[in-house]
């Protein structure tokens, strides 16, 4: 196509893997262009280099993919179940990531003046941290069911 420069696929790549977690390669999940599986619309397939932003759109509108659709897990409780669809290959229970903490743990809750224990939910599209390093309760919270 006149104005376009290169088409390019998962083919045309190092077949890397990359994701936030750089600094640990083991972590590392994401295809810069996705070669075998891709996991949610907008997961990218193609790229094309042109001469302008118009021809560039243009090109991408001729890309012909055919998709078989996969099993789809929307909840998180439900993605680390057992018989949970694996969104990633080489993990257990769909968990990439766990944090952990280190000091006396089993002197904390006995030393806490009041104890909560609550499901946290954040929008699917939060970058947020789901803990809280501390929590201070208003000062005339005396009991929490």
């Amino acid at each position: 196509m006149e104005g376009v420069y290169a088409v390019v696929t998962s083919k045309d790549t190092i077949h890397k893997k990359q994701g936030i977690w750089r600094r640990f390669p083991e972590l590392c999940d994401e295809e810069i262009l996705c070669s075998d599986k891709v996991r949610y619309i907008g997961d990218p397939v193609a790229a094309v280099a042109a001469i302008d932003e118009y021809t560039a759109e243009e090109a991408l509108n001729l890309i012909d993919v055919e998709y078989e659709p996969l099993p789809a897990v929307f909840d998180p409780l439900d993605a680390i179940k057992e018989d949970a669809p694996k969104v990633h290959e080489g993990v257990e229970l769909n968990i990439n990531v766990t944090a952990t903490s280190s000091g006396a743990m089993s002197m904390r809750p006995s030393s806490s003046a009041m104890l909560s224990a609550k499901t946290t939910s954040a929008a699917p599209h939060r970058h947020i941290y789901v803990w809280k390093h501390t929590a201070l309760p208003p000062a005339t919270a005396t009991t929490v069911n």
